[in-house]
């Protein structure tokens, strides 16, 4: 083996000839790409500006409005829920245990329930709606 090592020249003991004596590294790639601006300023210049639509009068909308209504407060609430809910003596609770409390006789009206007193003349009921024939 040390025979055939003399026989091969050692590292900077060579000449290099041919083709490739004068290149040092290669190069892969060489392009410019385009960046996402680009893209965006090439994309935008082929669509239609606002210049370029012929928007009729009667396609403009006008513009909003804000709600001027007036919420109730809570004190409004409570009086409105308070009429809404039947006041001491219109109407006629069905429990039995009631009667033997106050001495009455059980579903012994006090006062006549809603259903039972006279409506006044301003909203008369038809009488199919009562369910009576004519």
């Amino acid at each position: 083996q040390i025979r055939v090592a003399k026989e091969r020249p050692g590292p900077g003991q060579y000449q290099i000839g041919g083709k490739s004596a004068g290149l040092s590294g290669g190069k892969f790639n060489m392009s410019n790409p385009k960046t996402d601006v680009d893209w965006a300023i090439l994309r935008s210049s082929k669509a239609p500006g606002p210049q370029d639509y012929n928007a009729d009068s009667s396609y403009r909308v006008g513009g909003g409005k804000f709600s001027n209504a007036k919420p109730k407060s809570a004190l409004d609430l409570a009086i409105f829920h308070g009429k809404q809910q039947p006041g001491p003596g219109e109407y006629n609770p069905e429990v039995s245990s009631i009667g033997a409390r106050t001495g009455k006789a059980p579903n012994t009206p006090s006062s006549p329930s809603r259903k039972d007193r006279a409506r006044p003349a301003s909203a008369p009921i038809p009488p199919e709606a009562r369910g009576v024939p004519r």
